[in-house]
């Protein structure tokens, strides 16, 4: 399994979650275990739990871990505004959980 698609599918489910908050408690976090989105994750649930504003979750995105995660986190707060169902969310959440299996299945087989 390539890594790119793992990411594209962490990205994906972060912007199902980030849409419908109450899959952040459905998700397990390992899902979401790679940088950035591991970051990203714990920012967003900081922001949805009423821990950090809308402003300081940026501004500390950006001044904590620089451009490449902002730009990430913008993109997962954009696209989270497109989802168009909890459905959707909770299909990207499954299909992760699939390739994270057979990634690992397949890193198993190789040894």
């Amino acid at each position: 399994m390539h890594i790119e698609l793992i990411h594209e599918l962490q990205f994906r489910a972060l912007s199902g979650m980030q849409r419908y908050p109450e899959l952040f408690k459905t998700t397990p976090v390992y899902l979401c275990g790679q940088e950035p989105w591991l970051t990203i994750r714990k920012a967003l649930e900081a922001y949805q739990g009423g821990k950090v504003g809308h402003k300081s979750l940026l501004r500390g995105m950006l001044a904590k871990y620089g451009e490449v995660y902002f730009d990430e986190l913008l993109r997962v707060l954009e696209n989270a505004e497109a989802v168009p169902c909890k459905n959707w969310a909770l299909t990207q959440i499954a299909r992760l959980s699939d390739a994270i299996s057979q990634n690992y299945e397949e890193g198993r087989h190789a040894a």
